[in-house]
């Protein structure tokens, strides 16, 4: 006899609240953070200091090298990070969940863990993005007037500098689709976009911010598939596809 399974509505009311858990976490450490702009600013100062002893302090010669020496290239930068990041997640996330629900869950479990922590160091150790804390920068968003999709009123947080889910999440997101397709276009681009991200962030963010974000999405990926995590959801059956 084949086993009953809940409706689609029921299988996708639980996923859609854990999300809307989520931002309304993410608005909270918001509102925490909002009259912290002077220690956010001081800690993105640590970060470079850190930087600069390691070597890393190269994110404004890349901003003027990409963005400003060659309008176009960072025109185009500047397009993949606002509109290649949520969108692209998005569109990975649902894909997955109507066709392969064992790797959407993988990918769900990681970024919940994941983004559990970057709320934490937002939390506790806001840090000011470049064109906020260092007039060298240009804010390559505002001047492609991209702010309003980019950074919502009221809902984006602008002191959340470290760590950049623009690269973690993606990267994530691109490894998981990537053991979920036999496409060799689709783990081409699981490949590339990625590494476009890692460009275009550099725009906006400091360069530890790459292997930040990757770091805390890469613990997200342990818990997702530590041994007996599948054992706890018996009905995960992959959608035929």
């Amino acid at each position: 006899m084949t086993a009953t399974r809940r409706p689609w509505l029921g299988d996708l009311l639980p996923e859609l609240a854990l999300a809307a858990a989520g931002f309304a976490g993410y608005l909270l450490v918001r509102w925490a953070t909002l009259d912290r702009t002077p220690d956010a600013v001081a800690n993105a100062r640590d970060v470079l200091a850190l930087e600069e002893a390691l070597g890393l302090d190269r994110e404004h010669a890349i901003q003027v090298a990409t963005f400003t020496s060659t309008p176009w290239l960072g025109h185009a930068a500047t397009h993949v990070y606002v509109w290649g990041y949520l969108p692209v997640l998005v569109a990975a996330t649902v894909w997955l969940y109507v066709r392969h629900r064992d790797a959407y869950r993988t990918l769900r479990t990681a970024l919940v863990v994941s983004g559990v922590l970057g709320l934490f160091v937002y939390a506790f150790y806001p840090v000011a993005p470049p064109w906020i804390s260092d007039d060298r920068f240009t804010d390559t968003v505002s001047e492609a007037s991209l702010e309003a999709f980019a950074r919502p009123a009221g809902i984006m947080n602008e002191l959340g500098a470290i760590p950049s889910f623009h690269c973690g999440w993606l990267t994530v997101a691109a490894v998981v689709v990537w053991s979920a397709t036999r496409s060799r276009l689709v783990r081409v681009l699981c490949v590339v976009y990625p590494a476009l991200m890692f460009v275009a962030v550099t725009g906006n963010h400091w360069i530890i911010d790459v292997p930040a974000g990757v770091a805390l999405a890469a613990a997200g990926v342990v818990v997702a598939t530590r041994p007996g995590a599948a054992a706890r959801h018996p009905d995960g059956v992959s959608a035929p596809g």
